[in-house]
């Protein structure tokens, strides 16, 4: 059976605002917008912990068919793990604390029935290479097609951890969380859900190709500073090279 050829999602980025966040950020650049811009020139970097929670919503009630994940480019405290949440209403953050701290074995081992009262839907994890510390274009970017397209007009992702690189950072940098639905009022929705595959490239979330570099590669001779809380690597092979700090 072949394939729909219309494709009913959209980024619901666009369509999102943050309601509350436990987060900060380590400069004023760094804020967590930056995260849900897929176009923003600076990452989001979080104040010094973990298991900070972003409660984002929307005017109308959406249905949600992908959720995304990217660490930042070139950043030493790169995301690993976030868990998202869909509902209908906020949610007080109490009831979802047995959340912290997830891992992917402890995420698949929690009974369907119990994500499903709490209105988890999902567990993104990236991989990062702390021996080499190289990054690659499929290591710190992460998509998940959600099995059912589940209803709400409240978004809650947990940033649970970062990536221990060794350099001393104890914040977190997330480069982009991704958001693709429909409005059901705006859409005709098909009896019963399909698979959609991947994110379309058309619709503005297409996770970003990254190339590989090494930070502690002892050819980036030069710092520069540009005027805000990140500095520019450069050498003859790598040019245009952010690092996030911990300030």
């Amino acid at each position: 059976m072949e394939k729909e050829s219309t494709d009913i999602r959209i980024a619901l980025n666009p369509h999102l605002s943050v309601v509350s966040y436990t987060g900060g950020a380590n400069a004023p650049e760094l804020t967590v917008k930056n995260c849900l811009d897929n176009e923003s020139q600076f990452p989001h970097c979080t104040q010094d912990g973990s298991n900070f929670d972003l409660v984002l919503k929307s005017d109308s009630k959406f249905r949600l068919t992908n959720i995304l994940l990217r660490g930042p480019e070139n950043c030493t405290a790169p995301i690993k793990t976030a868990v998202f949440f869909i509902s209908d209403t906020l949610v007080d953050m109490k009831s979802r604390a047995k959340y912290d701290n997830l891992t992917s074995e402890r995420w698949n081992a929690i009974p369907a029935e119990v994500k499903q009262q709490d209105g988890a839907i999902g567990c993104l994890e990236t991989v990062f290479d702390v021996d080499s510390m190289d990054v690659s274009a499929d290591d710190l970017q992460v998509q998940q097609e959600l099995p059912a397209w589940p209803e709400g007009q409240y978004l809650h992702v947990k940033i649970v951890r970062a990536h221990d690189t060794g350099m001393g950072d104890h914040n977190i940098d997330v480069g982009f969380l991704g958001f693709a639905g429909f409005f059901p009022a705006q859409t005709s929705v098909p009896a019963h859900p399909r698979s959609l595959g991947e994110v379309p490239k058309d619709i503005g979330l297409t996770v970003k190709g990254l190339e590989a570099f090494n930070i502690l590669q002892d050819s980036m001779g030069k710092f520069f500073s540009f005027g805000s809380p990140l500095l520019v690597l450069w050498s003859g092979e790598h040019t245009d090279i952010k690092v996030c700090p911990s300030i």
